[in-house]
């Protein structure tokens, strides 16, 4: 602190946070020009972090608040921000004032990724805001050990579900899918069926990858793979999907169930992971080809 000739006092600040007011910032910087702006603002001088992240969050509670934005100044996403930036890729963990680019990927949109397919099924599809509000939720999904790579192998992953349920939505509405195709798009078409299956891939990643894999988070892209453009990432991953659909609809049928309450069950999904292991396990050099791409295109 300083203070001038007519005893007003200066203050430096060092490593400031904004809480509230990404429209202001960018207001700013448009008029860095404009001689003689003032602001008014409120400093708070915090040590403790525990008590920085309550101040974050109910000096939000004015503005709508994505639950992510709770997580922004977490050391987890800030270093997944630089790791994405070191590969060419956009990561967002905040809000931001400016227009973010399509190719970006975000923390609030990768984290059920990353939730169903590390065995949090009901926080992917039901509880999403836990994936961020509670702590020990929020430090299993993204582990310390997450790294960009893998976020990016789930983020092309999800996509390549997406693009499969609307490949066999247009041929259900144009009368032209098979009696397979048809139980598939059932499968799919509910809600938590995407997380359903994020799911049982992460619980047959080692019958996918042929190989014992204990942490699924070593599981990833290669670095070279990692690039704004997803195409080709989810065009492995579509062969995959395309894969293991019809082997999780029979397993469905044989335990007597219905695709909307396996896609809500852990239980149910569990029993239904546990018969296509058996299936892949046995029929392993007949599935080697559908999942030689995936092998190849990732690494553990």
């Amino acid at each position: 602190a300083r203070s001038d000739s007519a005893g007003a006092t200066f203050w430096r600040i060092s490593g400031p946070l904004i809480i509230n007011g990404a429209q202001t910032t960018g207001a700013l910087a448009s008029a860095a020009a404009c001689p003689g702006v003032r602001v008014l603002c409120r400093v708070i001088e915090c040590r403790r972090p525990e008590l920085a992240a309550k101040i974050v969050r109910y000096n939000n509670t004015q503005n709508s608040i994505s639950p992510a934005d709770l997580r922004a100044n977490d050391p987890v996403q800030k270093r997944l921000q630089v790791d994405f930036q070191g590969l060419g890729v956009t990561y967002v963990h905040r809000r931001t004032a400016g227009r973010t680019e399509r190719s970006a990927l975000s923390a609030e949109s990768t984290g059920p990724c990353l939730a169903a397919f590390h065995g949090e099924l009901q926080a992917a599809g039901r509880q999403r805001r836990e994936i961020f509000e509670s702590d020990s939720m929020y430090s299993r999904v993204f582990h310390e050990a997450t790294s960009a790579e893998h976020i990016y192998m789930l983020h092309c992953l999800s996509l390549a579900i997406d693009n499969v349920k609307l490949s066999l939505q247009s041929k259900v509405s144009a009368q032209v899918a098979t009696e397979s195709e048809a139980k598939q798009h059932e499968v799919l078409r509910w809600s938590m069926a995407k997380w359903f299956v994020l799911y049982a891939i992460g619980k047959l990643r080692e019958e996918i990858l042929d190989r014992k894999v204990s942490d699924p988070r070593a599981w990833h892209c290669r670095a070279e793979g990692v690039t704004r453009d997803t195409g080709s990432t989810v065009a492995v991953w579509e062969s995959t999907v395309l894969a293991v659909l019809p082997l999780l609809e029979n397993a469905i049928k044989e335990i007597g169930s219905t695709p909307y309450d396996v896609t809500r069950s852990s239980q149910l999904a569990d029993k239904v992971c546990d018969k296509v292991k058996s299936i892949l396990a046995a029929l392993k050099t007949q599935f080697g080809a559908s999942f030689q791409s995936v092998r190849q295109a990732t690494v553990v």
